[in-house]
Order: structure tokens, then C-alpha cells, then sequence
């Protein structure tokens, strides 16, 4: 009877024991996908369309690609207004089309609130050669001010459009490289101490200004989620840490704006990406050899991509 009982509490101990192990041996349970639509008030810091451009100079096809080899298998929609901020208007109309991101919100043909509520990201980006010497709540050279345009464009999303958690946000893009330095719009003409000195201006007084510009948004509407897409200080900090640099100027950019070739748009698409969806996108990121991205932030990926990820979430 004895050996019975030692025989019936070991097998017990060993039953609990293995089920113990089972447990610990199940997967953590799968991370739920994340849908993200975008309406965004966008300029050629974002969608560049003009000269030399194609679909991988489009950081909303970036964003798009990025999700679509994400693990599960994340969701986005953009649609877009082109045109610097006095060139905002509203209702939403969806005038830019992409070809790699559906839209299924807001009509290409008419402005409209209609369905407008399903839009749970406002994206204004700024321009990057007129605002920043000027505070945020005075007239630029285009004859009105950022924080004023902003705050009305806000509150119309609000009282014709409310949305369910829906953020806010300013795309800060990157500087204008021409004032530092260059000719005849090519930027192969810019010294590296000019390159220095665009890195350092673009990470000094010009993330400030947008810092500044979020800032006053958000004191001005506590309620509301404003928020800043670090776009410029993460394309910044993988030019001026990452192999990215050692790519030559005319690999990167078209001219002293700087528009970007496909190559700048990716770097600005890993960003944009980890901003809207609060991840890093798929570590095994599969490159077609049509986006035309530089053999050396191919071969750097991940190092590029820790890089965008330890600048935008410090």
C-alpha cells in the first residue's frame, strides 16, 4: 500500500511538472494587426511627383510595401491632398492617388465629410524652406501662419468628422540643403561641410521649430492626440550614423531642395512606418530590385533601420 501511495505522488509531481513545462512552452499569443488610415496635407516632402520621380518616391508606397510583409499583417490606407499649407482646403478630397495604397475612404472626385470618421490620422506636413525662421503663430512669406491654419483645420476635422482615437500629427520633414552651399541645383556641388552643416542645422533650429509648432498645437487643444512624426531627425541621424552616408549625394537626392531618390524616400518610409504603427517593419524586409534603393542601405538594413528606430523612439 505504502509503494501505491509513493507511486501515486510521483506520478502526480510528474504530471504537474510536465504541464508546467507545457505552459511554459506555448507561444506568447500573437500580436493583434494594427489599421491605420491617413489622410494627409502633404507636400513633395512626402510625395514627390515631380522630375526624375516614380513609385518609389512616394513615402506613403513605402509605408504600404513595409506593411505588407508585416507579421500579422498590418493595415493602411492613405489618402492625400498635394500643396503647401495656404493650398490646404477642406472637406477632404483624396486628389493624389498612389499606386500601391488603396484609399476606400474619401472620393478623388468630390470633398466630402461622407465616411471622413474613419480617417484615425490628420498629417500636415510643413515646408522646409519658408516657416522655420518665423515663430510658429506668425505670417510666413505666404501670407499666413502655421499655428493659426493648423488650429482651423483641426477643429473643422472635429466638428464635421470626429473620429474614434484619432492623432493628430506634423510630419517634419527634412531642411532645405541649397542654403548650404551648392550650384546649378546639383548636390554633388556641396561640400561635406556643407552636408555637416545642413545635419546640424536640420537637428539644431529646425527640429526645434517643429517641436515648437507641436507644442503650442497640443497646449492649444490638451483633448486632442498632436503629435510629431520625427521624419527629419531619423532620415538625419541614418545619413550621419549609418552607412547611409557614404553613399554619394547624386545616389540620394535630385537637386537642393533636397527631393529625394528612391533611396531618401525609403529612409523617410522606415520612419513614417514606425510612427504610424509603433513598430519596426519586418526585419526580413525583402527589396525588389524595380525600387531602386542603393545596394548599401540594402546591405545595411538593420542597421539603418535601429538607427530610424533609436531616433524616433528614444
Amino acid at each position: 500500500m505504502k509503494r501505491i501511495r509513493t507511486w501515486l505522488t510521483s506520478a502526480i509531481v510528474l504530471f504537474a511538472g510536465s504541464a508546467l513545462s507545457l505552459a511554459h512552452a506555448q507561444p506568447e499569443a500573437q500580436a493583434k494587426p494594427k489599421t491605420v488610415n491617413v489622410f494627409s496635407h502633404f507636400n513633395s516632402l512626402h510625395n514627390h511627383a515631380a522630375k526624375e520621380s516614380n513609385s518609389s518616391t512616394r513615402v506613403g508606397n513605402w509605408v504600404a510595401r513595409m506593411t505588407a510583409q508585416s507579421q500579422p499583417r498590418n493595415v493602411y490606407t492613405l489618402a492625400a491632398q498635394f500643396g503647401f499649407f495656404t493650398q490646404w482646403t477642406l472637406p477632404p478630397q483624396n486628389h493624389v492617388a498612389h499606386e500601391e495604397v488603396r484609399s476606400p475612404y474619401l472620393d478623388r472626385y468630390s470633398a466630402s465629410w461622407k465616411r471622413a470618421g474613419a480617417i484615425n490620422v490628420v498629417e500636415f506636413v510643413p515646408d522646409n524652406f519658408d516657416a522655420q525662421g518665423t515663430d510658429p503663430s506668425r505670417n510666413t512669406n505666404m501670407g499666413a501662419a502655421y499655428e493659426t491654419v493648423l488650429l482651423r483645420m483641426i477643429d473643422a476635422w472635429e466638428a464635421n468628422a470626429p473620429g474614434e482615437n484619432r492623432r493628430y500629427v506634423v510630419y517634419a520633414g527634412w531642411p532645405q540643403l541649397g542654403r548650404h552651399g551648392g550650384k546649378n541645383d546639383d548636390p554633388a556641388s556641396v561640400s561635406a561641410e556643407g552636408y555637416k552643416q545642413w545635419v546640424a542645422y536640420g537637428l539644431g533650429d529646425y527640429q526645434r521649430w517643429m517641436e515648437l509648432l507641436v507644442s503650442r498645437l497640443k497646449a492649444a487643444r490638451p483633448a486632442l492626440d498632436i503629435r510629431l512624426h520625427n521624419i527629419n531627425k531619423a532620415v538625419l541621424v541614418a545619413y550621419r550614423d549609418t552607412a547611409v552616408g557614404t553613399i554619394p549625394p547624386n545616389v540620394l537626392f535630385t537637386d537642393l531642395a533636397p527631393h529625394g531618390r528612391a533611396s531618401w524616400y525609403f529612409l523617410a518610409g522606415v520612419a513614417e512606418y514606425i510612427e504610424l504603427f509603433g513598430e519596426k517593419p519586418p526585419a526580413n524586409f525583402k527589396f525588389d530590385s524595380a525600387w531602386a534603393v542603393a545596394p548599401t542601405i540594402v546591405e545595411n538594413y538593420q542597421q539603418v533601420v535601429d538607427a530610424i528606430w533609436s531616433a524616433v523612439k528614444p
